[in-house]
C-alpha cells in the first residue's frame, strides 16, 4: 500500500511532463497523457495482482494465477470495447479497462488464496510492524525494483529516440513492439518459472536439481528464440494490422524493419529472462541489478552511435545491442556460479 501511494502521486502529477521529455509528438500528446494518467492511478491494482500471484506461485500453485490472468485478459478486451466503443472514453477508456480487469483479478486471487491455503490466511494479530521482515523484503525487492527501473529507463530512452521520427513511425514501432511482445511471451514466463524453481531448490539444498533445471532452461531458451523469430518474420506483417487500422506500406515497412532486426537477437533476450530471474531466485541479486545498468548503457550508446548516420534503422539496433551484452553477462555469471557450487557440493 505504501509503495503504491509513493509511486502513484508523483507519476499522476508529472505524467504530461514525462511525455514531453520523451519527445512525444504534439498530435498524440493529449491522448497519451489521458491513457498514462489512469494507468499510474491504478498502480495499486497492478501491484495487488502481482503480490497475490507471487504468493500463490511461491507455494507451488502456478495454475490459479494463470487462470485469473486469462480471465483478466478476456475481461480487459470486453471492457476495452465497452469503454472505447460504447462509452466513447478514448485512450483513457483503454486504461480504465486495464486497471479494472487487474483489480478484479487481484481481488479474486486474494479470495482464493485466503480460502484455499491455511498457510497464507491472515488474522488481525498478523498485522504489525515486523521491521526485520520488512528489511529482508526490501533488501531483495529493491534490488529487483532498481533493476526493472533501470531497464524501464532504457526503454524510455529508446522510445524518445523513436518519437523524434513523428507519429507515423511511433505508431508503426508501437505495433511492432506489441507483435514482438506477443512473440516473446514464453520468455518472461520462463523467467518466472526459473526464479521460483531456483528459489525453492536453493531453500531445499537441492543443487543437483538447480543444475539440471537451468540446463533445461538453456535449451528451452533456444526454442523460445526460434519461435519468437518465426512469429516476428513470417506472421508479423499480418499481425501489424491488429494494432493499426488499414496500415500503409510505410507502416508495415517501418514495423518490419524493427521486427527483422530484433529477430536475429532473440536468443540473448531469452537468456536475459531465464538467467536474470534464475540468479535472483538464487539470491544473487547484484549481477542482475548491474545487468540492468549494462542494458541501459548499451541501449544509450547504440542510439548515440547509430541514430544520426542510419536514422530509424540505426535506432532499431539499440534493443538488440542491449540484449546481446546483457544476455552474455548473465549466462556467463550463472555458469561461473554453477562451476563453483559443483566444486563446493561435489556434484559432477
Amino acid at each position: 500500500v505504501i509503495v503504491s501511494v509513493v509511486l502513484t502521486i508523483p507519476t499522476v502529477l508529472a505524467s504530461r511532463q514525462l511525455l514531453i521529455w520523451l519527445n512525444t509528438p504534439d498530435d498524440i500528446l493529449v491522448m497519451a497523457d489521458a491513457y498514462i494518467k489512469v494507468i499510474f492511478a491504478g498502480i495499486f491494482c497492478t501491484m495487488s495482482y502481482n503480490v497475490a500471484s507471487g504468493l500463490l506461485r511461491s507455494i507451488g500453485d502456478s495454475k490459479t494465477p494463470l487462470y485469473f490472468l486469462i480471465f483478466s485478459s478476456v475481461l480487459n478486451i470486453v471492457l476495452d470495447i465497452f469503454f472505447i466503443v460504447v462509452v466513447k472514453a478514448g485512450t483513457a477508456g483503454a486504461a480504465y479497462a486495464t486497471v479494472i480487469s487487474q483489480g478484479i483479478a487481484a481481488v479474486l486471487s486474494f479470495i482464493v488464496m485466503f480460502k484455499k491455503y491455511d498457510l497464507l490466511r491472515t488474522s488481525r494479530e498478523d498485522y504489525y510492524m515486523d521491521w526485520s521482515g520488512i528489511w529482508r523484503m526490501l533488501s531483495i525487492g529493491l534490488q529487483m525494483a532498481l533493476n526493472y527501473s533501470i531497464t524501464a529507463i532504457g526503454t524510455m530512452i529508446f522510445q524518445a529516440a523513436v518519437n523524434v521520427f513523428g507519429s507515423q513511425v511511433v505508431a508503426a514501432y508501437t505495433a511492432a513492439s506489441k507483435v514482438s511482445n506477443i512473440a516473446t511471451q514464453t520468455m518472461p514466463t520462463l523467467g518466472t518459472a526459473a526464479a521460483t524453481y531456483c528459489g525453492q531448490n536453493l531453500g531445499a539444498g537441492r543443487y543437483d536439481r538447480i543444475f539440471k533445471g537451468m540446463k533445461s532452461c538453456f535449451f528451452i531458451c533456444i526454442g523460445c528464440a526460434v519461435l519468437a523469430a518465426a512469429i516476428n518474420c513470417f506472421v508479423g506483417p499480418y499481425m501489424i494490422g491488429w494494432f493499426i487500422t488499414s496500415p500503409t506500406a510505410t507502416d508495415i515497412d517501418c514495423a518490419m524493419k524493427y521486427l527483422k532486426i530484433a529477430s536475429v537477437f532473440m536468443l540473448p533476450l531469452a537468456w536475459i529472462f531465464a538467467y536474470r530471474n534464475g540468479l535472483q531466485g538464487l539470491n544473487k541479486g547484484l549481477v542482475p541489478m548491474l545487468s540492468g545498468a549494462m542494458e541501459l548503457v548499451s541501449r544509450w550508446i547504440a542510439i548515440l552511435a547509430l541514430s544520426k548516420p542510419f536514422g530509424y534503422v540505426g535506432v532499431c539496433f539499440a534493443d538488440p545491442a542491449a540484449w546481446l551484452t546483457t544476455g552474455i553477462l548473465l549466462i556467463v555469471t550463472y555458469y561461473v556460479w554453477e562451476m563453483r557450487m559443483r566444486k563446493k557440493v561435489q556434484i559432477k
